[in-house]
């Protein structure tokens, strides 16, 4: 009976689905862009940064540690201690020691200041393999102790190329002047406006030469792909807790600022723009269901006439209402496939802001996602019915049957 109803005045059930689905549609393009776009800050912050899902610092280094560097930093037998108390766990995957360096770059004749890290070569290869390399010269090696990659704007100031050597100055961690020869054997693009000019990718090794230590500010862990992140940091948590350190143990969502930013501000776009699509997809069913409530009032006067009670009014106008969301949620569906599939296959690309490099447009198709948007506007039509049925039902049964 429900479908028969909608299809008397089909004009204007055409106009009402048409506005659902484009509304729903763009809703759930925008929403499938920002999973993407999510999904690839996610893997860029883990890996790209190789902050890893957990990383641990001495407790209060990032405030305190700042004035007195050397006695924040885990020694090589702290870390050692570490690595063995949690080579046991099968969620990790590995741990990366990082050291984090700052001072003047030279190429003889100019200097410039820059900062940087120093990871282990074989681990940075394990962070970045998903990763295509598209610098010019090679990444980190262990078979080039003094090998760096330096960022192409750095390069780019003081004039240096692939095979090029450059002096690296700073002070160490005991206040000292020091100073170390650092062979361009890379030069990549960071990504950020931010550090394309300033940033330099060491091995370990030079860089606790360059601090004259053997520790690290930072232990990075990258979990397993089908590791809980929160259970894994507790079991951390557990195992280090009869080391004798005193630890800070972070998410890689609380260090990294970025991320954290750019998926608030995609919540409250999306917010804004569900919300409207709401008002907009409610407002317009309720003049269409106003009008067709007002339209079948003899009728709705017989069907009380008969024996029907208010509530089964109720429940043929709402479920009217639900079968008109549905069917406009099926259809907004469909179109989102289609438009979807056209934006990933002409692979257009655009410039976000405070990124130096060009990254790839794409619309993730999450289904129930999909089916999450389309339910609850199924469901808004059919509670935006209620009002005008209730109108209706209300009504005298003889003014209904004499109403024209």
């Amino acid at each position: 009976m429900s479908c028969r109803n909608l299809l008397r005045n089909r004009r204007r059930t055409t106009i009402t689905l048409l506005g659902l689905v484009v509304g729903l549609t763009a809703v759930n393009i925008f929403q499938g862009y920002t999973k993407d776009a999510l999904e690839g800050l996610r893997d860029a912050a883990i890996k790209g940064e190789m902050l890893g899902h957990v990383i641990l610092f001495k407790k209060d280094a990032l405030t305190l540690g700042k004035l007195n560097e050397d006695a924040y930093l885990f020694t090589g037998d702290e870390i050692a201690t570490i690595q063995q108390k949690l080579a046991g766990l099968d969620a990790i995957e590995f741990t990366a020691p990082k050291l984090n360096i700052s001072g003047l770059i030279t190429n003889g004749e100019a200097s410039l200041i820059f900062f940087g890290v120093g990871i282990d070569p074989a681990q940075y290869r394990r962070f970045r393999q998903s990763f295509i390399y598209q610098g010019s010269g090679t990444q980190l090696s262990p078979e080039r102790p003094i090998g760096g990659q330096i960022a192409e704007g750095l390069a780019q100031i003081l004039k240096l190329k692939v095979g090029d050597l450059a002096v690296l100055f700073s002070v160490t961690v005991k206040s000292r002047m020091n100073a170390v020869d650092v062979l361009v054997s890379g030069l990549y693009n960071t990504g950020t406006v931010a550090t394309n000019d300033k940033y330099v990718l060491v091995p370990l090794s030079l860089a606790r030469k360059l601090y004259d230590t053997d520790g690290a500010h930072e232990i990075s862990i990258l979990l397993r792909k089908d590791a809980d992140e929160a259970r894994a940091r507790q079991l951390i948590r557990d195992r280090l807790a009869d080391t004798g350190l005193k630890l800070d143990v972070y998410s890689w969502q609380e260090r990294s600022s970025f991320y954290t930013s750019v998926s608030q501000l995609y919540d409250m776009i999306f917010g804004f723009l569900f919300l409207i699509v709401l008002i907009v997809a409610g407002m317009g069913m309720l003049n269409t269901m106003t009008m067709a409530v007002m339209e079948r009032i003899p009728e709705i006067g017989v069907l009380r006439a008969l024996g029907m009670r208010r509530a089964g009014v109720y429940r043929l106008f709402m479920a009217e209402g639900f079968l008109l969301g549905a069917l406009g949620s099926i259809l907004a569906a469909l179109v989102t496939i289609l438009i979807s599939s056209l934006i990933n296959g002409l692979a257009i690309t655009y410039v976000p802001p405070s990124l130096s490099d060009a990254v790839r447009l794409n619309v993730e198709m999450d289904f129930t996602l999909i089916g999450a948007n389309g339910l609850a506007i199924a469901i808004l039509s059919s509670l935006v019915s209620f009002f005008p049925a209730r109108y209706a039902a209300r009504r005298d049964i003889a003014a209904a049957l004499q109403h024209a």
